[in-house]
């Protein structure tokens, strides 16, 4: 199920502005010049329909510690993406550098200091393969439909990875 989300209405919220790149992805670049996109693509491993995988990518790989704006613009597209509270985020921390965990960290620190984080479910898993320890979450509103059986999916399939690669 194709989505689309406006770059007008996240950036009525948004201390960045949001430029738009296509219908589930967003340009912004901070002040202090790294460039990101942030965006979401439909994910089907988990479920046919409704699950996007939500990414976020420094382009420029320049450091934005401490950016609050950063912070507030990436909640400024998650909350526009759940003004359909029946669609489903899920995310996985890149690995390539070695700083997932750090990603992870970063991730939970922002939902435990998002003042609507009420309305919705983290539920976040780890994988270790090979020595490396992979970081994914769901992230999913309290009143979606479909709330228990999209649970019971990640939960399920995040089970058959660590069986597979152990």
């Amino acid at each position: 199920m194709k989505i689309q989300l406006s770059a007008s209405k996240i950036n009525q919220t948004a201390p960045y502005k949001v430029y738009f790149c296509s219908d589930t992805s967003f340009d912004f670049k901070s002040d202090n010049g790294s460039e990101f996109q942030i965006g979401f693509t439909e994910d089907c491993m988990i479920s046919e329909s409704g699950v996007y995988q939500f990414y976020i990518q420094n382009k420029t790989k320049t450091p934005s510690l401490r950016d609050i704006k950063l912070k507030k613009t990436i909640i400024a597209v998650i909350e526009h993406f759940f003004e359909d509270k029946n669609r489903v985020a899920v995310y996985i921390c890149d690995s390539m550098d070695g700083r997932q965990q750090a990603r992870s960290r970063l991730f939970h620190m922002w939902f435990n200091s998002y003042s609507g984080k009420e309305k919705y479910t983290l539920k976040t898993e780890s994988i270790n393969f090979d020595g490396i320890s992979y970081y994914s979450a769901l992230l999913i509103c309290k009143d979606n439909e479909d709330y228990e059986t999209y649970l019971s999916l990640f939960q399920d399939f995040m089970h058959q990875l660590a069986e597979k690669y152990q």
